[in-house]
Parts: structure tokens; sequence; C-alpha cells
């Protein structure tokens, strides 16, 4: 999707949902279907709440 010059709304039904990575145990927010860990890029996460 591209918008230049102009605005559009995006409806997300759900927010960021919590994540913890298994790796490093750094937690972190993130959306879509194959979070990564933004501290070591491991895809070994686990949602929590």
């Amino acid at each position: 999707m591209c918008s230049v010059g102009g605005t559009f709304d995006v409806d997300m039904a759900e927010g960021p949902e919590g994540y913890v990575c298994t790796e490093c145990g750094s937690q972190f927010k993130g959306i879509g279907k194959d979070p990564k860990c933004p501290k070591c890029s491991s895809d070994k996460v686990v949602k929590i709440g």
C-alpha cells in the first residue's frame, strides 16, 4: 500500500501483543504472524499475557 500526499486510516482489530524471547529473555510488544526479538533477532518467542 502506498499513500502519496494524503492520509489514510488503518483499523487494527488488536493492538500489539506481549512476547518474551526464549533465547535472551527480552520482553517486547509486537504484531504480526512471526514476531522476532528486537534484541537478538531470534524467532523463538512466546506470547505472554
